[in-house]
């Protein structure tokens, strides 16, 4: 029997070929402007709710996208600001936004706007914990909503920093983030 080395070699070729082509994966790209429905080009933040539909917060308002067409939401319908800043999706079907004005949800039908003791009232983070809490930075300070209002959390160590930015790990554990001042 007559052992020809490149007859070998070839299985292990292919593999290895068909292994590196998945990391040439082709990733498809789309873009949205004020032509296809947004209300303007500065997007600040995105979400998707549980029906799959995509939620963008821009400088006029937030959009819907349904995969075919926008619905744009603005003062007008409630928004505490135009000038929307971060978006969450919650597991009730709510969808929350932040604005410059405050904190407004939307249930499906309307807003309801929440705000904090400042003058502000700029939302720079939202965040949804595993027990379903509402938790934002308000004008830097810690909140968060408590039986239908939002209360400003009352731990002496939030004061000393803005904070900028929230996260709630798999194991449950809030992180606050911000410069220290």
């Amino acid at each position: 029997m007559d052992i020809v080395p490149g007859r070998r070699l070839l299985p292990l070729f292919a593999s290895l070929l068909l292994w590196f082509s998945g990391f040439a994966q082709q990733h498809y790209f789309q873009n949205f402007s004020v032509e296809e429905g947004l209300p303007q080009m500065q997007v600040n933040g995105i979400c998707q709710d549980a029906l799959g539909r995509m939620w963008f917060t821009t400088l006029s308002g937030i959009s819907c996208f349904d995969g075919r067409s926008f619905q744009n939401f603005s003062q007008k319908d409630g928004l505490a600001s135009n000038i929307t800043t971060k978006i969450l999706a919650d597991r009730s079907g709510h969808i929350w936004a932040g604005t410059t004005r405050g904190l407004s949800v939307f249930d499906g039908k309307q807003f309801k706007t929440y705000t904090g003791s400042g003058a502000k009232n700029q939302v720079n983070a939202l965040v949804e914990d595993h027990n379903g809490k509402i938790w934002a930075a308000l004008n830097g300070k810690l909140h968060y909503m408590n039986a239908g209002k939002l209360e400003a959390y009352p731990d002496e160590r939030f004061k000393k920093f803005p904070v900028q930015s929230l996260f709630c790990d798999a194991k449950g554990r809030l992180w606050a983030g911000g410069p220290k001042e």
